[in-house]
Formats: structure tokens, sequence, C-alpha cells
């Protein structure tokens, strides 16, 4: 996603319209959200499919009057259909707070009905199917409605400002269409804006003329690429361009235009820096590929209640990203592939949208600041899901329509999702290998077009010879994520310089997860100026594993390269009456302050010997062990200098005999 943004706003200003939580701005950086929760209850329906509906979207042409004094203009938009039915005479369009004054069929006046967010028309004659249907339909908004699809907002501070976002289902509130994901519009669109002769326009495509036209002038946009309607878009304010130019080869350029107001133009130069650097990073041969359009721009808007929208050729960011937000400028400029290039077929399958750009901008992360700050902002983002998964656990497909934009699941997991899928197919070099050839292959096959999940797993188990169904059932399609509570010893082999490694790996992954993630598992073992990494397949839960090095480890490590999204526990989750023959079963408070008490098994005759450990593998206090009545002992936190050990991780070896146990503990400042 983006760094972090603060957001000042001026509540008069945004008196009718929704006013975001400002906390939530800053943790969640995209910050999308349904806008109109209530709508949706009749709105989403994702049983309706392009194979079974009456007739396909081929062209939108919306020529717009806008006088810019209220929230009010006019429209005429001209929808080109063609029919999958025979005797096609009749068909719906979503529409809703919009008045219609006429449609129009070749002249003809048409029969219309408008009602309950819907637009009905009755064509004067039937159409075969594949025949195309050209319609015309007058229409205007009135000005004192809420803010929803289409945004006002006069003139203040600031110069005044209208704009469109309105992912998932509010395109009907500006344009007549129909409003579902997966029928897009073949032939693309053209917006053609009137407004007063101060203003500029951009929107989707490339800005085939402006006509002046006594105090007015018309913006005319054209887009000859497949969309989807929540990606059309136009904004219209006092407007001060800038542009850089792309060049993909020697002979080609194209521009790349920006949309800021006067105030914010140096800055914009700062914020944009890196967004040639951006384009050529996804672009390049081993990433994604060409870019698929015919032109990139970015236009800054205020006030706006999400952070970005990813709109096609056209990104909308909030004003605030102006101070600085390579993350986020990163993640709406990697939606051009993923979500507007492939579109998810419903939205029950946002994750391939969002969960794809997610990753994408922790990528340029790594391209930008190296491996250790992107494993930092993934880890980061696995702790946002691990929070969120406390009080919200559902599965990444078929997210509550409501709860679409969640930042933990639809963004965080979602990209885990990824950054596992490029770890099971092997990729895990810094390299760009299989998982990128894959994506490019998955991109290719759905240019233009809607996929699923099940395409996506399907392209990839073509690619990688890999069969993806467990992954697939475990990550998208159910809850959750794998706790690995884990133990481990270490004895002398008869044979010299061998020890036998035992690690015992349990999983308890709570309610509505999988019993068993099948994840594979690498484990690090370390002991001073030694290390080996083995791989331990997953397939049942107790698992126990052995394992022969030429050292004997003094620290174990699960998942060393965080390739896995996990949480893990030192310490086997015991059942009762489980402890009596573990040798250290309980050490209390963990995490603790002060002192620490660890309690043992140690029968009459027996010896045993406690280190523990810092995370650099040095010993900073050892104990030699007899037994007594009382089987436990209080560590202070000293060092065997008697020093106070710092706050950290710290390893607890227990010795008895030629086998060894390992704990953690947790001292806190």
């Amino acid at each position: 996603m983006s760094k972090y943004i603060v957001i000042m706003i001026c509540l008069v200003s945004l008196a009718s319209s929704y006013i975001p939580d400002i906390n939530n701005l800053i943790l969640f950086p995209e910050h999308k959200f349904i806008i109109n929760p209530e709508q949706y209850n009749r709105v989403a329906d994702f049983s309706r499919a392009e194979s079974s509906h009456s007739y396909d979207v081929r062209h939108y042409q919306l020529n717009l009057t806008i006088p810019m004094t209220s929230s009010a203009y006019s429209g005429l938009a001209r929808i080109k259909i063609v029919p999958r039915v025979a005797n096609f005479d009749t068909f719906n369009l979503d529409f809703a707070s919009l008045v219609c004054d006429s449609v129009k069929r070749a002249g003809n006046n048409l029969v219309f009905l408008a009602n309950n967010n819907r637009l009905k028309i009755t064509l004067d004659r039937a159409f075969s199917i594949g025949e195309t249907c050209l319609v015309e339909i007058f229409y205007r908004r009135n000005s004192g409605l809420s803010n929803l699809g289409v945004y006002y907002y006069p003139r203040g501070t600031y110069p005044a400002i209208m704009y469109t976002t309105t992912e998932p289902y509010d395109s009907r509130y500006w344009f007549p269409c129909f409003d579902e994901n997966w029928d897009k519009a073949e032939q693309g669109c053209e917006i053609y804006v009137t407004v007063p002769d101060s203003f500029t326009v951009c929107s989707n495509g490339l800005l085939d003329s402006v006509i002046a036209n006594n105090g007015w002038k018309t913006f005319y946009w054209s887009h000859q690429y497949p969309i989807i309607t929540c990606l059309m878009t136009f904004t219209a304010s006092i407007y001060s361009t800038w542009s850089h130019w792309y060049r993909p080869s020697a002979t080609d350029s194209m521009e790349i235009k920006y949309y800021v107001w006067r105030v914010d133009s140096s800055r914009s130069h700062t914020a944009f820096q890196n967004v040639l650097d951006m384009m050529q990073f996804f672009a390049d041969d081993n990433m994604y590929g060409f870019y698929p359009f015919e032109k990139y721009g970015m236009n800054a808007t205020y006030p706006f209640v999400w952070g970005g929208m990813e709109n096609q050729t056209i990104t909308m960011i909030h004003r605030n990203w102006l101070n600085g937000n390579d993350n986020g400028i990163a993640h709406e400029l990697a939606h051009q592939w993923w979500g507007n290039m492939v579109s998810c077929f419903t939205w029950k399958e946002i994750w391939l949208n969002e969960g794809f750009a997610t990753y994408s901008d922790a990528l340029y992360l790594r391209h930008q600041l190296g491996h250790t700050q992107f494993i930092n902002t993934m880890n980061s983002r696995a702790s946002y899901y691990f929070q969120e998964d406390l009080t919200y656990r559902v599965a990444l497909y078929d997210m509550p329509i409501n709860n679409l934009f969640t930042w933990g699941h639809t963004y965080c997991k979602a990209s885990w999702v990824q950054h596992m899928l490029r770890y099971i197919t092997g990729d895990t070099t810094n390299t760009n290998g299989i998982f990128f050839q894959a994506m490019r292959v998955y991109g290719d096959s759905f240019k233009y077009v809607n996929a699923s999940t099940q395409d996506y797993r399907r392209i990839m188990e073509q690619m990688t010879g890999l069969n993806l169904e467990w992954f697939f059932n475990e990550w998208i399609y159910q809850a959750g994520y794998p706790k690995y509570y884990y133990n481990w010893s270490v004895e002398p082999t008869t044979i010299p310089e061998q020890y036998r490694v035992i690690v015992r790996i349990n999983q308890n992954n709570g309610s509505n997860a999988p019993a068993v993630f099948h994840m594979p598992l690498q484990i690090k073992f370390t002991a001073s100026g030694y290390d080996t990494t083995v791989l331990i397949p997953i397939a049942t839960s107790p698992q126990t594993d052995t394992f022969f090095t030429s050292f004997s480890p003094s620290a174990m490590t699960i998942d060393p390269n965080n390739w896995v999204l996990k949480r893990t526990y030192l310490g086997i989750e015991e059942v009762a009456g489980a402890n009596a023959g573990k040798p250290l079963y309980k050490i209390y408070p963990n995490p603790f302050r002060g002192q620490v008490k660890l309690d043992y098994n140690l029968s009459l005759g027996q010896s045993m010997e406690i280190l523990i450990y810092n995370r650099a593998g040095q010993m900073v206090r050892n104990y030699n062990l007899t037994p007594k009545y009382n089987n436990y002992l209080i560590w202070d936190g000293k060092d065997n200098q008697g020093r106070q050990v710092s706050a950290g991780v710290y390893f607890v070896k227990l010795k008895n005999g030629h086998k060894t146990y390992h704990e953690k503990i947790v001292k806190l400042q």
C-alpha cells in the first residue's frame, strides 16, 4: 500500500459528505471502504454472470455539461449494447438518484420507466442475438443530492472541484450503466465534459481535443480499451499540469500527466519523482511486462474520503499524498495491470486486485530500499492481519460486501498469499523466476477481460506443474493462518560428530480455520560458526521429524526467510497430564520483568544443566541442578557476573544427560 497520511479535514466543506475517521486514514493508507453500505443489501447480486445476462455492453459515450456552481449537471449517455438473447426488446440499466428526461434510438423516442434505482427501456423493435443496438439517454443530476458516486465541493480555501469515485457499485449515481464488474465495455468509453473555461477536466484515456465556446470549454476524452464502470471517471477543477515522459523503447514514448492545484505544484514534483522508476520497474520484462494502456496520469483530490483509487489510466489520490507516499503511488500504478488490465470476475474475488497491488508496492519498496525494508513491511502487514483476525475471521474469497476493503484481509493477507505462492513455486531468490513468468502468462491470458480465482490457480498450476488445490483451499477459501507450537531436542549419536535433532510441531489454528496448514517449512539450526537449513513437508498435526547434523545446534528457527504467514511459539501445547515426561514444563511469567520461575522435572539421582543464551548465541547464565524437594529455578535476569541483561528474547537450553531441550523466554524493560 502506502506510507501513512495525516489528513486535516474542514468540517464545513465536508458537511454534505461522509467524514472519515482520521485514525483510519493514518493506519490504512488506500483507505477504501463501502461509502453507502445500506444499498448493497439490495444491490450486490453475485449470482448474475456474463453468460446469463441478456445483453453485453460494448461502449459508453458520456456528454456532460457541468456549471460547477452546484452538484447539478446535465448528461447524454450513448450506450452501445449487443443482445445475447433472441427477440430482445426490453432491458434494464442501473440508474440511481438521477432524472431521465428522454430515451431515443435512431431518432425514435422510446418508452422508459425509472424506478427503484433502475431504468427500464422498451425498444422500438426486437433485436436479434449479436445485433448492435445504440440508445441515447438524456438525463440530469439535480442539486442538493448527497455526495455519492459523484462529489462536488464549492470554492473555499481551494478551487471548486467535482469528481467521481465509485468502486464497487456507485457508477449508477453519475451515469446510466450496467454496473457489474464482469461486464467490461469492450470498445472502451468516451467522456466529454463541458465546464466554465477556467476549469480543467481529466478523464480516462487520451485528450483528443479541447474546444472553447463563449466562456465554456469542452474536453473530449477517449479510451479505446475494455473498461469496467467503476474505473470510468472524471475530475473537474482549476488544475495546474505537468508531465513525465516514459520511454519503453528508443522509438516509443508515453505521457504521464499530473493534475494538481497550483499551490501544490512544487511539492508534487517531489511526490511524483519516482513514478518513472515505478513504471520501469513494473513494466520490466522480468516483472509484469509492457504497460497495458495508452496513457497514465494522476490527479490530486481534496476533500477525498479515500487515500487512492486506481481509475483506468488516471489514478486519483488524496492531496495529502503529495507530502510523500511512494507505497501508495506504486500500489495504484500496479493496479493498472492487476485490477484494470485483468479485473476480478466478481467482487467475491477482490483479493486478486488488492492482494496483487499490495504485494507489488512491497516489491517496489524492496527495489527502492532493499530486502530488509521489504521484510519489515511484510511483517508489519502480517501484524495488521493478525490483529484484525482476532475480532473478524473470514476467508479471502467471498468477503461480505460491506467489508470488502478490510485492510488486514483484502490487502495484507492477500499480499501474503502472493508471497507464499512465490515460495512454494520455488521462486525464492531476489531474481525474478517462475512465479513472475506465471504472472505474465496470467496477465496475457486474461488481458482486458475478467479472471477468477480458479483462473489464476489454473495458470499457476500449468506454469509450475504443481497441484495447488490444497493451497487455495487453505489460504483463499478458508479463514485463519497457522500457529505453530514447537519443541526440539538434540542428542549425540554413536557416530562421531553426528547429532540427532528431533523437531515436534503442533498446530492449534483456532476456529473456522484448517486444522492443518500444509505449507512446507524451512527449519534453520544454528550454533556458533555453524548453520544448516532443512525443509519439512507438513502432513499432519502434531508432527515429529528427525534430522542429523554435524554440529550440536544451540538455536532453531522456523521459516528463517519469512516466506510463510504464521505465528510460532516455542513449547508444544500440552494436554492435561502430559507434563510428566517433559523436563522443563512451565515458565512463568513469560514475558517477565525482574525475575522468572522455571519449573522442571528432576528425579532422584539425576542431574541437569540449564543454560541461558541471548539471540547472538552467547551464554549469559548457567545453572547446575541436583534433585531437591522443590524442582524449580528462579532466574533474576542477571548474567553470571551479576549484571542485569538487556530486554529481549532469550533461549533456555536444558541438558539432561545426552538429551537437550529448548524453550524461549522474553525479558521486558
